[in-house]
């Protein structure tokens, strides 16, 4: 064609005509193909009344431009290198002039072809038959941040230049094998790898992916044309691009391990991994074997309604949206009541009248995972620990307290998945849990294992597992409360297992003590007794440097020491006294780092105050000491500017209480201390 571009409604027919030209394929062929009927329908379920395709002649694939220098530049046949791109657009109206309005979208002016409208784009590579190199269309159905678990789609954001419009869409990308340099194992990793959230920086090309799969039977395998990759070539691709496989086999007794392969898939999709699935694909109705196939999943769907045997959230999976070369992008296949994969196509007579497909199931096979290299921890042992958890607590409520709705403990569902850091912290961040501070700056690896545990899809509670860390370490990191009142009482139970008469009534049969689970590590987190530091924060404030450090309190770059006292238990200095009758100063205080009262004067109009009494360390709070003679006590308050000002009026109330309780009152015996009525503003 002698044209840059060239814009029409769509309609199968053009499409197809345009294709043949590009591509040197029958007409016929091409309306036959069961991929362009897939398309067809699909296109047809994405929004707009109608379809507008633009085509750009020449257009450079840096993925087919590494294939045919590979291969089809060193054909007799003189294939070009040149692909060709077609875009869509959805949109609404009658009697439209289809190029007036995108030469109006091109200047940038009102055109019904807008950025809004866009459905996404596919590249056409220019050789016979399999001709599909790149397909990114707009799924048809868009994930929901407010339903938690019906339908997930995992999506990445993809730009794209027409003509110097920038345009975008949330898509993964499709190809179909060329069945020379790629078979379906190739082309379900290049789907893998695109998908692949934050891990795969860089997409390779068909030959690349193949290329690093071999050598394959000691090299005796020929690389192209490429006839598949078998499971270790699969594994030992994904290596090659920092991955770290692993595969789990259910063709022995695929019925048997039905669960499991519902519980990974969940897992990791949720977690925003795509998952290789090797499947044997055989005729629905004549059980007929077509050979075995390799599919990406990209996204699932859940049954919405409660299923009450349903301990864990993925055994409600129902639906997988895959990615199928030999169909087309985000494939609906659902799991029928014997748990195999149905796949169905509908008929479209638009496409073609020949067309005859028969319905199909799908058996897996194999399914593999690629991962970041530094997640260690496997499913399994997260999985088995909140079963035996919630296994403890039903148990602890029977046997113990004698509670009739222990058996509601049963009906508690687990959503277990991989999520970082990052994603945890901003779902703290825009959530009412109480104690959001010191979640939020606490320090935890980058992966961790989320289990949080469900009642009617209401969060109770969260427990988070360092993902990263070896197999037998201390991998329980955090417990975090979503509904109060009952993860309290959860938490509760977990204390309450430090009572030995409370284990010995436990039946055996909760082992915590396993190398299947991390139990352990969840009762022993709440069985340790508070820290000597926590301690000190709790009574008297957490540590903080001074706000300010004054001029008039250095000397020689040093911090004047004007403290006359540091009273601890080990250190306690009774030949201290008290002056009652201080001439022209008045006492000040703080509590230290490491809990020991701090007492000296601060000289009348002196501008030396609390930081001498700590060399201007971190301290707690403090304040002032003063006489009051006509009620014959010392008033203490938190008149410290320094080290009291960041505190709430209530916490510095609470903290001055417990200084007089523990400090003053202990080691002055002979006084009477009381906290100094104060309002909140005179506290400088």
């Amino acid at each position: 064609m002698d044209t840059a571009y060239g814009i029409f409604e769509y309609n199968i027919n053009n499409f197809c005509a345009y294709t043949s030209y590009q591509t040197d394929t029958p007409l016929s062929y091409i309306k036959q193909k069961t991929q362009i009927t897939y398309l067809d329908n699909y296109l047809k379920n994405l929004p707009g009344d109608k379809k507008v395709f633009i085509y750009e002649n020449e257009y450079i694939d840096k993925y087919y431009l590494e294939d045919y220098a590979s291969y089809y530049a060193q054909c007799f046949y003189p294939y070009k290198k040149m692909c060709s791109r077609v875009h869509f657009f959805g949109i609404t109206g009658e009697n439209i002039n289809y190029k007036n309005e995108f030469e109006n979208f091109l200047n940038n002016t009102n055109s019904l072809i807008e950025k809004k409208n866009y459905l996404g784009y596919i590249v056409i590579r220019p050789i016979p038959e399999t001709f599909l190199a790149k397909v990114c269309l707009k799924p048809y159905y868009k994930n929901s941040t407010g339903d938690r678990h019906h339908k997930y789609m995992l999506l990445k954001h993809c730009e794209v230049s027409l003509f110097g419009i920038n345009l975008e869409i949330d898509s993964v990308v499709f190809q179909e094998q060329d069945r020379v340099l790629s078979a379906c194992a190739t082309t379900s990793l290049w789907t893998f790898l695109h998908a692949s959230y934050g891990t795969c920086k860089t997409l390779p090309s068909s030959s690349a992916i193949t290329k690093s799969a071999y050598p394959e039977n000691n090299g005796y395998g020929r690389e192209f044309p490429n006839r598949g990759l078998s499971t270790e070539m699969i594994c030992r691709s994904l290596r090659t691009y920092s991955f770290a496989p692993e595969y789990f086999d259910f063709s022995k007794d695929f019925k048997k391990s039905i669960f499991l392969l519902k519980e990974y898939i969940y897992a990791y999709c949720s977690s925003n991994y795509p998952l290789v699935l090797g499947v044997d694909v055989k005729d629905k109705n004549t059980g007929e074997s077509k050979g075995l196939h390799a599919i990406t999943i990209v996204g699932y769907s859940i049954e919405k309604d409660n299923i009450d045997e349903a301990m864990l959230i993925s055994h409600k999976l129902k639906s997988l949206y895959v990615h199928d070369d030999r169909y087309g992008p985000f494939l609906k296949i659902s799991f029928n009541k014997d748990n195999l994969l149905d796949v169905k196509l509908e008929g479209n007579p638009n496409v073609s009248s020949q067309y005859i497909k028969s319905d199909e199931k799908y058996i897996p096979d194999t399914l593999i995972l690629g991962l970041y290299h530094k997640i260690r921890v496997p499913y399994l042992r997260v999985k088995e620990t909140c079963l035996d958890l919630q296994s403890l607590i039903t148990k602890y409520l029977i046997e113990i307290k004698e509670e009739e709705n222990a058996e509601l403990i049963k009906l508690f569902q687990w959503d277990i998945q991989i999520k970082e850091n990052k994603k945890i912290k901003s779902e703290i961040f825009n959530s009412n849990i109480e104690n959001r501070e010191n979640l939020l700056t606490q320090s935890w690896p980058k992966y961790l294992w989320s289990a949080t545990s469900l009642f009617d899809n209401t969060p109770i509670f969260e427990m988070l597992f360092d993902a990263t860390d070896i197999d037998q370490g201390n991998v329980f990191i955090e417990f975090i409360p979503h509904h109060t009142n009952y993860a309290n009482d959860i938490i509760n139970i977990f204390k309450a297992y430090s009572d030995d008469h409370f284990r010995n009534k436990i039946n055996s049969s909760v082992n915590i003590v396993s190398q299947s689970n991390y139990a352990w590590g969840i009762i022993k987190y709440f069985r340790e007794k508070e820290s000597y530091v926590d301690t000190l924060c709790n009574l008297y404030g957490y540590l903080k440097i001074p706000k300010a450090i004054k001029d008039e309190e250095l000397s020689r770059d040093n911090i004047i020491n004007k403290c006359e006292v540091k009273l601890n238990k080990e250190n306690d200095d009774r030949d201290f006294k008290l002056d009652k009758n201080l001439q022209n100063a008045q006492y000040i205080w703080v509590i230290d780092k490491e809990g020991f009262l701090c007492i000296g004067r601060e000289e009348e109009n002196s501008r030396q105050g609390h930081p001498t009494l700590t060399d201007g360390m971190p301290a707690r709070i403090g304040g002032q000491l003063i006489y009051n003679e006509s009620i014959k006590k010392w008033e203490v308050d938190p008149f410290s500017g320094r080290y009291s000002s960041e505190y709430s009026p209530i916490e510095k109330k609470e903290y001055v209480k417990n200084a007089i309780k523990y400090k003053f009152a202990l080691y002055f015996p002979s006084e009477q201390f009381l906290l100094k009525e104060y309002q909140e503003k005179e506290v400088l």
